[in-house]
This record gives C-alpha cells, sequence and structure tokens, in this order.
C-alpha cells in the first residue's frame, strides 16, 4: 500500500512499514508496535500516527492502545483481515503464543472484546480467519471476496483504508 500512499501524495518520510515474529504472541508484538510508534513520533515530530493493521496486527494494535498506552497516540486505526474474535486455523498450531492468543476465546482475545476504536475491513472468503465473521468486528466495511494475504495487495482494499484515514 504504500506505493499508492505515495502515489496520492503521502510523503514517504511519513510512511513507516515493518514485519515482526508474530510467534512469540500478541504482547510481544504490542511491546514492538510500542517502540516502533515511539521512533516513527519522535522521527516526524508528530504526536500520533495512522495505523494501518494486517491480520494478528490488528489485535497487537487494540493490545497496545488498550494496555500500553498507545490510544493516546493514534489518531486513526485501521484493521484488514484482523480476526477480532479468534480463528480457528489457530487450533491447527499447539505450539506457538500466537496460535494461542488467536484461539477463539483465548485470554487475549476475551480481554479486547467490546474495544475495537477504527475500521475493521472483512471478507466473506478469507481463508485464514474462520469464521469470517470474526474481522467483522466494530465499525466494519466488507471488502467483497479478497483472500487473506491478497487483501493487503488489493486497490479497493487500499482506497477504503485512505478515505478513512485521510485527514
Amino acid at each position: 500500500m504504500i506505493s499508492w500512499f505515495k502515489s496520492d501524495g503521502y510523503p514517504s518520510n511519513y510512511l513507516y512499514y515493518y514485519t515482526y515474529n508474530t510467534i512469540p504472541g500478541v504482547v510481544n508484538g504490542a511491546n514492538i508496535l510500542k517502540g516502533k510508534v515511539d521512533a516513527a513520533l519522535k522521527a516526524t515530530g508528530k504526536t500520533k500516527v495512522d495505523l494501518i493493521c494486517h491480520s494478528m496486527g490488528g489485535l497487537v494494535a487494540r493490545y497496545y492502545m488498550k494496555y500500553l498506552g498507545g490510544a493516546a497516540k493514534v489518531n486513526q486505526v485501521v484493521y484488514i483481515a484482523t480476526p477480532h474474535k479468534g480463528t480457528y486455523v489457530a487450533f491447527g498450531d499447539t505450539f506457538t503464543q500466537a496460535a494461542k492468543d488467536l484461539r477463539p476465546g483465548s485470554a487475549i482475545v476475551n480481554q479486547l472484546l467490546g474495544y475495537c476504536p477504527g475500521l475493521s475491513l472483512w471478507s466473506w472468503c478469507d481463508e485464514v480467519v474462520i469464521p469470517q465473521s470474526s474481522a467483522n468486528y466494530g465499525y466494519a466495511m466488507s471488502t467483497g471476496c479478497v483472500g487473506h494475504i491478497l487483501s493487503t495487495w488489493t486497490y479497493s482494499v487500499y482506497t477504503k483504508t485512505r478515505d478513512y484515514i485521510r485527514p
């Protein structure tokens, strides 16, 4: 999506992207996000960021905002294909903290219930968020039939994201 944001006039020094090791789970990811947000705010001189999160990253952002003081540093947030209420796919992994966190009814999922500021973009044919209704949470909008990974590479998902966070 960064190339599309640049094409729409967003300055490249205000666009940050990172990946992280998801295996240690949501709390670990939230602590990483805290450091990334603090670094972005310092680099830009801004007081708030907009977050665009994919999949487990949405739970990471919600945890960061609710428990690590992030709500005061986030202006807008968009969740793309986030299993807000968990995904049954996570039962296929019995080892990692990420899978334990992503299961319906997990401690993390339950701690975050009822707290979902921002926009949730969900697809009725997501092959990873099962049931797909798990991503249809809070203020939500359908992306139509878009696959889980493809969702971040789909222009219509980008425009919904851009239009929501646009100042």
